[in-house]
């Protein structure tokens, strides 16, 4: 399946600005790709961007910013082939046919961050209960629970909102819903983290479309035996070859399509005009 992603975000500020060292994780993860047909990225003007690895493998571009600025502008053009996959191509190893999963030591030493959670509040079945469960259904069973529950609000702009309060408002936006699903896993004693990137959605109906002209987000479980899983807890399914990762992570800063500042020694009024084309392409 060949795909093509155009990605285009205008920052505008009323007055001249200086910028903070921004950071991009706006390239798809090379480990879902076959092959690349092409790579276009434009960064702004001015500025020489510099590639690199994160901490969690991401691929990365740091932005430093010389001069004051009033404008600026990141495009990207990628065309590339990613095989169909099928969501449930996994095996279990025999400790996590239930959950919670029976973490080796060793496991335990290095998922313990993706497994903490300082959230005590009750959660409704069943998103956590104190049987054991078949893992597969359990987790199917509290994807489709948020679905159906949690009220998809688009909302482009602002830091994910505190997992209560989704619970409590049952709305919120995709990274909003994400943080949610990841804390219900850690409650759960599955290790999750939070995945950021596109999605594709043209073969979806336009009521069902949740990420149109913006990025999506949802967590990946680690289970053993199969390694990390892709959950779509705004669509309520295991994610396949529609979501496109860029970027993984303990906490939301950690996948931040965009981080940086802008700063002035008087307010600045700024506007973020953002377009995003997912579009599969004749092989």
């Amino acid at each position: 399946m060949k795909l093509r992603i155009s990605y285009r975000a205008n920052y505008s500020y009323q007055k001249p600005v200086s910028l903070s060292l921004h950071t991009l994780r706006i390239f798809p993860k090379k480990d879902i790709i076959s092959n690349y047909s092409s790579f276009l990225f434009s960064p702004p003007k001015n500025t020489n961007p510099h590639f690199r690895k994160d901490i969690f493998d991401n691929d990365i571009a740091i932005l430093f910013f010389p001069d004051l600025l009033t404008e600026m502008c990141i495009q990207l053009d990628v065309v590339f082939e990613t095989p169909e996959r099928n969501p449930f191509h996994f095996l279990l190893d025999s400790r996590a046919l239930h959950i919670p999963p029976d973490y080796t030591p060793f496991e335990l030493q290095i998922l313990a961050p993706y497994l903490h959670t300082n959230s005590s509040h009750p959660l409704p079945y069943p998103l956590l209960t104190e049987e054991k469960r078949p893992t597969v259904e359990a987790l199917v069973t509290i994807n489709r629970w948020m679905n159906s529950e949690i009220h998809y609000e688009p909302r482009q702009h602002g830091w994910p909102q505190n997992p209560l309060e989704t619970l409590k408002l049952k709305k919120g936006s995709c990274r909003d819903i994400a943080c949610l699903m990841a804390d219900v896993l850690r409650r759960n004693k599955i290790a999750s983290r939070l995945v950021s990137g596109y999605l594709w959605e043209e073969d979806r109906p336009n009521h069902q479309k949740v990420a149109q002209g913006a990025l999506h987000a949802w967590v990946e479980a680690y289970l053993p035996g199969a390694g990390w899983i892709g959950l779509d807890p705004t669509n309520g399914v295991f994610s396949d070859h529609h979501c496109i990762p860029c970027a993984v992570g303990l906490l939301p800063e950690d996948v931040s399509p965009v981080s940086g500042n802008y700063y002035s020694p008087e307010p600045v009024h700024s506007q973020m005009n953002l377009s995003i084309q997912v579009q599969k392409l004749q092989d």
